[in-house]
């Protein structure tokens, strides 16, 4: 009732909240810090369905795989820092957190040999998926590689993407590294002085999942994307009008 009567939430927004909110009951159900009878009384709630949500809109912004040709434009208009995340996000398919928290001692620079192109690789340091026993790892083409040697030398355990002071507005403290909310902030600010649709950094990742399931097929975009389930890796693609077309003039 708390989330319906927020009317800045979406009918989605309400309920990604709500199954939050169960699975956190469901964990303190396995471990018995509740009745199982007081579970299965919250679990009986069914999510909010369309028409169910007043004059609220049904769901907020659409997602989307932003292009290279974007990220581009963008990045003309971005500070140094942020054009050089938003542009290795565009050829690696990095978090957002991955690429703000970079390391130079996260990265092993001993090249592994792929058609003749020489890449270095990094392993991302406290990784979502860490507590599953997974890892992490990005492959660094020889493009990424250059936009990490520009970056100021620094220790190797000091972040690539350093928030110096003058990185801020309004003079507020340094932070070791970019936090999510600043780029976040100021990808916004260079997406309307570019003149492109807003996008979220989180999106550029989104197209980089794109653009590798359709030159290498959805299992490569999945291990591009440290995905451990490919039904995950299917939410990051976006097909044009034109996709199937496209399919079929192949086959044709």
């Amino acid at each position: 009732d708390v989330l319906e009567r927020n009317q800045r939430l979406t009918r989605g927004g309400i309920n990604r909240q709500t199954t939050i909110v169960l699975a956190a009951l469901r964990w303190a159900k396995a471990r018995n810090h509740m009745p199982a009878a007081a579970y299965a009384s919250c679990a009986s709630m069914e999510r909010l369905k369309r028409g169910e949500t007043g004059n609220r809109p049904e769901r907020g912004r659409a997602r989307r795989a932003v292009s290279l040709q974007d990220v581009e434009r963008v990045a003309a208009c971005a500070h140094p820092h942020v054009a050089a995340m938003l542009r290795v996000q565009a050829l690696t398919g990095m978090r957002p957190g991955e690429v703000r928290t970079m390391r130079w001692q996260d990265i092993d620079k001993a090249a592994v040999v792929v058609d003749g192109v020489a890449m270095w690789t990094y392993r991302v340091a406290g990784a979502k998926t860490e507590h599953h026993g997974h890892s992490t790892t990005y492959p660094l083409p020889p493009a990424v590689q250059k936009i990490l040697e520009a970056m100021p030398p620094v220790l190797p355990s000091a972040h690539i993407f350093r928030a110096d002071r003058e990185d801020f507005r309004g003079g507020r403290r340094p932070r070791p590294h970019w936090e999510r909310d600043s780029y976040r902030s100021e990808v916004a600010a260079a997406c309307r002085k570019a003149n492109v649709p807003y996008f979220s950094p989180h999106e550029v990742r989104h197209g980089a999942i794109t653009r590798a399931a359709e030159l290498h097929g959805v299992l490569a975009a999945q291990r591009l994307a440290n995905h451990s389930n490919p039904q995950t890796t299917a939410r990051y693609l976006h097909a044009d009008d034109q996709a199937a077309y496209k399919v079929a003039a192949a086959i044709g």
